[in-house]
């Protein structure tokens, strides 16, 4: 019932940034009403689905307001520029990329260290009166492995991937979906956690923990019995 649902109405709901700024208030909401309307119904045409029967604003979209800057609640604040010091790291994504790589280009071996690359990144000249923290990481997985553990956390991190792409190609379907959100935990370009932080090695943890106790758990399916019609 849900599925014939959603493909007869084919709901849309479509984010808004700026809202806690105020931006959106100086927009034209009939006009950009029309344009999510005539967009669905290009898509939707091209896809050969039914185009929505209602197109709705349903939340105000955190992630865009952070990447555009156009407006971030955190409190007291509604800017990304009046945020605390250490919300400002998006800011900074193309001098912490290049630092991150600079660490890597002169502790290529075995990286500055895990947890390492804030205190490297604020003595650089690129971060001199900004508000970088030394809990900072570069917000890029892979250069994070890189610039901490250098080409021997990078090996181990090739066979990790490795290891998990043959689990995300197993029969067992539970089992291929734990390995699929384990691989999103620790993908080469996440940017959101620090995959050595607190809260990247949590999240890490739980995913593995849940594989393993899948791949432990989970029985292989049954073969359908061959039959002989002679």
């Amino acid at each position: 019932v849900w599925q014939k649902t959603s493909e007869k109405d084919a709901l849309l709901g479509v984010s808004m940034t700026g809202i806690a700024s105020g931006r959106v208030l100086d927009l034209d909401m009939e006009k950009a009403a029309n344009k999510a309307r005539n967009t669905n119904e290009f898509f939707a045409s091209a896809l050969n689905i039914n185009a929505a029967a209602r197109i709705t604003c349903i939340k105000p979209a955190g992630t865009t307001s952070l990447v555009m800057g156009t407006s971030v609640v955190t409190g007291q604040v509604s800017t990304i520029a009046e945020a605390p010091a250490r919300y400002q790291s998006i800011l900074y994504q193309p001098q912490l990329w290049e630092s991150a790589w600079i660490a890597f280009k002169e502790h290529w071996f075995t990286g500055v260290g895990i947890r390492g690359f804030g205190t490297f990144a604020v003595a650089q000249e690129a971060f001199q009166g900004t508000g970088v923290s030394e809990t900072w990481h570069p917000h890029l997985t892979l250069l994070e492995i890189m610039a901490e553990t250098g080409v021997i956390g990078l090996l181990g991190y090739a066979v990790w991937l490795y290891v998990l792409w043959g689990y995300l190609m197993d029969e067992r379907m539970p089992v291929a979906v734990a390995a699929l959100v384990a691989i999103l935990a620790v993908f080469p370009i996440g940017t959101a956690v620090g995959i050595y932080s607190y809260i990247g090695g949590n999240l890490i943890f739980l995913t593995f923990t849940l594989l393993i106790a899948l791949d432990r758990d989970c029985p292989y399916p049954t073969p359908l019995p061959v039959i002989d019609n002679d």
